[in-house]
């Protein structure tokens, strides 16, 4: 949204999301995670970090 992009990883038997909100004024990264079950996804805010720049989440995961 806005020109950012998610990524995404397994991690053992997580999924790990980075990506963040991209509204006027709010401009945070953010890492969360789930353990993939039978039921509605139930996201864990692992981190989130104030950044200008949308690298992060291209780096972070490769």
């Amino acid at each position: 949204m806005g020109g950012w992009g998610i990524a995404f990883r397994g991690c053992g038997d997580r999924v790990i999301i980075v990506g963040g909100p991209r509204r006027q004024g709010d401009s945070r990264l953010e890492i969360y995670s789930w353990v993939p079950s039978q039921g509605p996804p139930e996201w864990s805010v692992i981190g989130q970090k104030e950044c200008n720049s949308f690298v992060y989440n291209c780096t972070i995961m490769g």
